[in-house]
């Protein structure tokens, strides 16, 4: 679970924290009243105020991951992978291409009004069509090719040796500070697969 701090997104920068634990599947039934309680306490903390979404605990958008976070002149925005669609498998290893994503605010009411260019610069980053070829996978390394990770197969490679990583501004807020399984490298390219 992410805990993303919505009072601190303006100026002062986004705070990401990460709750470590796992929960296994016998762990859930046993944690679900405490995960309800904290449900319900965020529910009646986040009623107090009005958000960018009516207030409350809602489900924003089912999601199959996150591209990164934006802040233009004055919120900071989550992007996040809405729809995606299976287009190769390479050694047990599915990889994926984005077919629809959805930009949320994150910052908190502050009372004024916002900056008159903030939804200009919002419109012009939805220029870029995340749907049309942008890839991803959660288990294959999309930024090398096949043969040089079959050259490096050891191990993880360091992160200096990562490339061609679209989204690697927008993740600056979570590499290094969360796990490595709510990091997803996108390229923009092509990818196809065909079965003979």
């Amino acid at each position: 679970m992410l805990k993303i701090d919505r009072t601190q997104s303006g100026a002062a920068g986004l705070v990401v924290e990460e709750d470590e634990k796992e929960y296994q599947q016998n762990e859930v039934e046993e944690e679900r009243e405490k995960v309800q309680e904290t449900l319900t306490m965020l529910e009646s903390t986040n009623q107090n105020f009005t958000t960018c979404y009516k207030g409350g605990l809602q489900q924003v958008a089912p999601a199959f991951g996150i591209v990164g976070f934006i802040r233009f002149l004055e919120s900071y925005y989550i992007i996040l992978i809405t729809k995606r669609k299976p287009v190769a498998n390479i050694g047990g290893h599915i990889l994926y291409k984005i077919e629809d994503t959805a930009m949320h605010c994150l910052s908190a009411p502050t009372g004024r009004p916002a900056h008159p260019d903030e939804s200009k610069y919002i419109k012009i980053f939805q220029n870029v069509d995340l749907s049309s070829s942008f890839y991803f996978s959660y288990s294959y390394d999309v930024t090398h090719s096949l043969q040089f990770q079959m050259r490096t197969s050891g191990g993880p490679m360091p992160p200096s040796c990562l490339r061609f990583i679209w989204n690697e501004y927008l993740l600056e807020n979570l590499e290094g500070f969360v796990h490595s399984r709510w990091i997803l490298h996108i390229i923009c390219g092509f990818m196809s697969q065909i079965s003979e």
